[in-house]
């Protein structure tokens, strides 16, 4: 049951603020190719993450994004996301 859980957790599709991904990797002075590396991500994934931001992403993309980065991962998301999972917290 929990393992079914983990799986539908990880198929939610999440919108990624492009630009914070962007500055938070230029910030720790990462390279693309850096940042695919160390989140288990292809390079031509993170161009796209940052170049895209309407694209939606899964929520396994988001925390390996995140742990790369040393940020939670609701940091990463655009502030409507961020809204709604403030929101299911506080219920």
């Amino acid at each position: 049951m929990r393992d079914a859980a983990a799986r539908e957790n990880n198929q939610k599709q999440i919108r990624i603020d492009a630009e914070n991904v962007r500055r938070l990797r230029l910030a720790r002075k990462m390279t693309m190719a850096q940042l695919a590396k160390d989140a288990m991500l292809s390079e031509s994934a993170v161009r796209d993450i940052e170049t895209k931001p309407i694209k939606r992403r899964r929520m396994l993309t988001v925390e390996r994004l995140a742990m790369a980065l040393g940020v939670s991962p609701v940091s990463l998301m655009s502030e409507g996301n961020k809204a709604i999972m403030v929101a299911a917290k506080v219920q």
